[in-house]
């Protein structure tokens, strides 16, 4: 079954259920870089990435610039 979703996800949206879930958290997470004074590290950690590391390379990929960068382009 599995296999079927993911194969039907993919057709549909023409991206794997794992970069999409990725996404959805750069999403969230840029939205809450500019709307909280956590963090990045405690921003990554509520969006769900097990390290900072990993959210550090996953949001540069989608964005860019790093998580730091990215509040400070708003906050000028």
């Amino acid at each position: 079954i599995w296999r079927h979703s993911r194969i039907m996800f993919v057709a549909n949206l023409r991206i794997t259920p794992r970069k999409y879930i990725n996404m959805m958290r750069v999403n969230d997470a840029k939205f809450q870089l500019l709307s909280t004074p956590d963090s990045v590290d405690v921003v990554s950690a509520r969006v769900g990435f097990e390290s900072p590391r990993s959210f550090y390379r996953i949001f540069e990929e989608h964005t860019g610039i790093s998580p730091g960068k990215y509040r400070d382009s708003f906050h000028t």
